[in-house]
């Protein structure tokens, strides 16, 4: 997300016009820019204090729902017509961590 604000013209372009380059920011958008970083941080909190069968199941779950989240973000990225190679690594990253997160822990 920051990559994405740093871009030339993208900040001036919000406050002119009140839309990102794939729609208009709204507070369901700023939700879901907060939520992309505390599901994350609740993790991290949440695997020292939850049992260890139950941080399973929740690692699993958000895992999978994190690389849900992001392909369906990659996707609409290609639709709007948006898309720059530092955000296809960055996507990476953020599609295969919580993969692997998901597999540790089913195994």
């Amino acid at each position: 997300m920051i990559i994405w604000f740093v871009e030339p013209g993208i900040l001036e372009q919000i406050m002119t016009t009140g839309k990102m380059v794939n729609g208009k920011l709204t507070e369901g958008t700023i939700v879901s820019f907060a939520l992309w970083w505390l599901v994350p941080l609740s993790m991290a909190f949440l695997t020292q204090i939850l049992s260890y069968s139950l941080n399973r199941w929740v690692n699993i779950i958000l895992g999978v729902i994190c690389a849900l989240a992001t392909i369906f973000y990659f996707i609409s990225n290609l639709i709007a017509g948006w898309f720059k190679i530092a955000n296809l690594l960055i996507l990476i990253f953020m599609f295969f961590i919580p993969v692997l997160i998901a597999c540790y822990a089913l195994y």
